[in-house]
C-alpha cells in the first residue's frame, strides 16, 4: 500500500494571454490574485497485477480571490476508484 500526500496553490497568471472559452467566475468584484489550495491524501492498493484501488481525501482552502468573488467556502471530498489493467 503507498500513501502519497500533495499541495497545491491556484493562482491568477497570465489570465489575459491564455484561451478561456468559459467565464466561471468574474473577476469585476475582487483584484485578488490567490484563488485557492488543495491539499490531498491518496492511498493506493495494488490489489492483484492488474487491479488497484485508489481513494483519496482532499480539502479544498479558498483564497482570497474565491472569498471575494462568490460566497466561496473551504469543502472537504472523497473520492475513490478501480483501476483495471488489460
Amino acid at each position: 500500500m503507498l500513501i502519497f500526500i500533495s499541495v497545491t496553490c491556484l493562482y491568477l497568471i497570465g489570465l489575459a494571454s491564455t484561451k478561456i472559452d468559459t467565464v466561471i467566475v468574474p473577476g469585476s468584484k475582487s483584484n485578488a490574485w490567490f484563488i485557492a489550495s488543495q491539499v490531498s491524501a491518496q492511498l493506493h492498493w495494488s490489489m492483484t497485477r492488474n487491479l488497484t484501488w485508489f481513494i483519496e481525501y482532499g480539502h479544498f482552502f479558498t483564497g482570497d480571490f474565491l472569498r471575494q468573488s462568490t460566497p466561496g467556502k473551504s469543502i472537504n471530498y472523497w473520492t475513490g476508484w478501480l483501476d483495471i489493467r488489460f
